[in-house]
């Protein structure tokens, strides 16, 4: 069984490099180092080409996993989630007192899910998903199947121009009321059971009353008023 250790210690005059290395029989060698600079301490891990690594500013700490993964950056009261090196461009997420923020391709989405309380009442506090005026949509979504290449809208807000021409809430599935209330709502351009709804003035016999001595009769009409199949007025 061969076995090798090497350890080196380099000072410069801006900074003092500590390096351990270590190597037994079959396995992957072992890499340990710690890089003293007067602003940061940069300590690294390596086995084979696995490793990790922590940066400690005087104000954040960066913490990486592999050279072409994702990074960790903590700093004063936030955590932040980097794709594969910490700059605008590659912030994912932020984590802070306010709940999570994320961020694409060097633009805030504008959005969070966190707590909040209600403006009127402060003894109202709950979970919230939270939309910013950058922010263009918020949708649930799901895919389909492990083949599917991209993810399914079931439900989303829109503001106007954006996804949908029409600002507000846009189904992608069908909903089920299963028994429950649906109350205050305004129906428009309805169908029903595959029919559409209908529209109009549908005349009714009001009243038959007799007309003379000679067995003859009148009636009395008048109207139903309907819009989109629900009955808006009837005669009194």
């Amino acid at each position: 069984m061969s076995v090798y250790t090497e350890a080196q210690l380099k000072i410069n005059s801006d900074s003092i490099t500590q390096e351990v290395k270590r190597a037994k029989g079959i396995e992957e060698e072992l890499r340990a180092s710690i890089k003293v600079n007067a602003d940061s301490i940069t300590s690294c891990v390596t086995k084979g080409n696995v490793s990790s690594y922590i940066t400690q500013y005087y104000n954040n700490v960066i913490v990486a996993f592999n050279n072409n993964s994702k990074y960790v950056q903590i700093s004063a009261g936030e955590i932040a989630v980097y794709d594969n090196g910490v700059s605008a461009s590659k912030k994912r997420a932020a984590f802070d007192q306010n709940g999570n923020h994320f961020y694409r391709d060097n633009y805030y989405v504008g959005g969070k899910i966190g707590t909040n309380q209600w403006t009127s009442n402060n003894a109202h506090k709950g979970l919230v998903f939270d939309l910013e005026p950058q922010g263009k949509y918020m949708a649930w979504a799901q895919r389909a199947t492990e083949s599917a290449s991209g993810y399914t809208t079931i439900l989303c807000y829109s503001r106007a121009n954006s996804i949908y021409t029409n600002a507000g809430l846009n189904l992608g599935c069908n909903m089920y009321g299963n028994g429950w209330i649906l109350d205050n709502v305004d129906l428009r351009n309805c169908s029903a059971n595959g029919y559409t709804t209908f529209t109009g003035t549908l005349p009714v016999v009001l009243e038959i009353h007799k007309t003379d001595n000679n067995g003859g009769i009148g009636w009395t009409y008048g109207n139903v008023y309907i819009k989109n199949g629900l009955i808006t007025s009837i005669p009194q």
